[in-house]
């Protein structure tokens, strides 16, 4: 009985183990760095950049600021690009600080505006 259960699972495991394999298997090839530079302080600020053969590049910089209420802050400034399968350069650049995050770039969608500006408030309000 105990051979019959376990024979029983063992066929179960097995019927529902998902044996699909990708239709089309991309070869990964080796991209070489073509720049790197890369400099850390001991406050912890660093700055950061490289460029690849096939044109992806980044650059950070990050520097220990004080904010409004005399504590520490990282302020972080970077940038990154590349060209998108399609063939047109992608470009992003981004900020990071007490304020937030904010970040732009060319294949970001921008905010629509409003068609007329807002009406005032009535003066009993």
């Amino acid at each position: 009985m105990k051979t019959v259960c376990v024979l029983l699972s063992l066929i179960v495991v097995a019927a529902t183990q998902d044996l699909t394999f990708p239709n089309q298997v991309v070869p990964r090839r080796f991209i070489p760095i073509v720049e790197h530079t890369e400099s850390r302080n001991p406050d912890g600020s660093f700055n950061l950049r490289y460029e690849t053969a096939n044109g992806i590049a980044q650059q950070e910089h990050s520097e220990v600021t004080v904010d409004h209420r005399g504590q520490p802050s990282v302020r972080k400034t970077g940038s990154y690009g590349y060209t998108a399968p399609d063939g047109t350069p992608v470009s992003i650049s981004y900020i990071a600080d007490e304020h937030g995050f904010r970040v732009a770039g060319n294949p970001l969608p921008v905010a629509a505006q409003p068609a007329a500006p807002a009406l005032p408030l009535p003066a009993f309000l």
